[in-house]
């Protein structure tokens, strides 16, 4: 009779996140202790594995102490590893101590992610933060025999992810590109059109609705959301992201050309 074997997978992606190397080392002793509770549930599974695998039994002193030996050789290679990518060079190694030599302005990849036994097919939890995807950089990946380890690992993990999600993460949506977009139309339209208060009106139109589809042409290639809001950050300790405070520049320039427009157009 085929034997029956489970597999738990489980996936998920975020718009954005913004977060300290403090955060990502909070990250990785979460990671830790996963992977800590995983090597735990291993030995009790170990026996299976093994004679499924290589097909022995352990009938004599001999054999008893070469599967300890392997039992131990496999659970010491549980562990957690972070790369991280600077452009072409990139450095791996323990989270902290990789950490330590981050350097946050020139990152262009983080990857965090558990190491286990080759004898465990199939295990996998890997977070990874990616500055050259263009959609969704955050991703979350969990596989495992364990349903109730990867369901709690996939959990606890979402969780710590989501507290990093800044407040901007709304407009990096495809709903809120949207309004971000109709909203910048019709202040960059009004401005400029207040502001050529002088020319001819269909100069005036011209212009506005010139300036109006470059902007519309640059939300719909994703170059202006994504140039204005940063999707990933990698913030100085106890800083905030520059997303925010971009959003607030802009949309205060235009409103203020707006304003001029106005004054101009009353004084004039």
């Amino acid at each position: 009779m085929a034997k029956i074997t489970r597999r738990t997978d489980l996936k998920r992606r975020w718009h954005s996140w913004s977060g300290s190397g403090r955060d990502l080392k909070r990250l990785g002793r979460l990671v830790e202790s996963l992977i800590a509770d995983r090597r735990k549930a291993f030995a009790s599974e170990f026996d299976e594995l093994y004679d499924s695998t290589y097909g022995i039994r352990a009938d004599s002193k001999a054999s008893l102490d070469y599967k300890e030996e392997r039992r131990r050789q496999y659970d010491s290679e549980f562990g957690v590893t972070i790369r991280i990518d600077h452009g072409g060079a990139s450095i791996s190694g323990p989270v902290d101590e990789v950490l330590e030599e981050m350097d946050r302005r020139r990152v262009t990849n983080i990857r965090l992610s558990g190491d286990f036994p080759s004898l465990s097919r199939g295990e996998a939890l890997e977070i990874e933060f990616n500055w050259n995807w263009a959609l969704d950089p955050v991703t979350l990946r969990v596989s495992s025999g364990d349903q109730g380890w990867a369901n709690q690992a996939f959990a606890r993990l979402s969780e710590e992810i989501d507290v990093g999600k800044p407040k901007t993460n709304f407009f990096l949506r495809p709903a809120g590109s949207v309004f971000l977009a109709v909203v910048s139309w019709l202040l960059l339209g009004a401005s400029l059109f207040l502001i050529f208060e002088n020319f001819s009106e269909k100069v005036r139109s011209a212009v506005a609705v010139m300036g109006g589809l470059g902007l519309g042409l640059l939300t719909a290639l994703g170059l202006f959301s994504r140039k204005l809001l940063p999707p990933l950050e990698v913030v100085e300790e106890g800083g905030s992201g520059a997303a925010g405070r971009r959003l607030t520049i802009f949309l205060t320039s235009v409103l203020l050309a707006a304003i001029v427009g106005v004054v101009v157009n009353r004084i004039s």
